[in-house]
């Protein structure tokens, strides 16, 4: 799992991924060489919110948790202003075939991840 930190902060994703993998019980310290995490350790409030991220992926699209999870998500990057986008809700295209469910109607590039996204865990296959 990557949460967008990997995108503006590479190195703590490194560093927050193994973290990660191990407290899931994927890998252990040893894996890594030296027995050390790779990357760079994040400060504090960029781990709380690496988990935060976690949290959302893991909760049910369009729930209660979820809009909550990402309003805290959107709150992260107004006060910290991590990304400064340069073109916000720009138009895609996206075609599928019409034997597919639960397509959006309206889709649009988003740097958070958490907009209209024609992500395959939500789409199905019609009867």
């Amino acid at each position: 799992m990557g949460p967008e930190i990997t995108k503006w902060g590479p190195s703590w994703g490194f560093w927050l991924n193994a973290d990660w993998s191990i407290k899931k019980g994927e890998t252990t310290l040893e894996d890594y060489e030296g027995g050390k995490l790779p990357g760079e350790e994040p400060p504090e409030k960029v781990k709380e919110f690496y988990d935060l991220q976690v949290k959302k992926f893991n909760s049910r699209y369009s729930s209660k948790e979820y809009m909550e999870l990402c309003g805290k998500v959107f709150d992260f990057y107004a006060k910290e202003l991590v990304l400064i986008g340069t073109v916000g809700m720009a138009p895609s295209c996206h075609i599928y075939n019409k034997n597919i469910g639960n397509v959006p109607t309206k889709c649009s590039a988003s740097a958070e991840g958490t907009g209209a996204n024609p992500s395959a865990k939500f789409l199905f296959f019609k009867q």
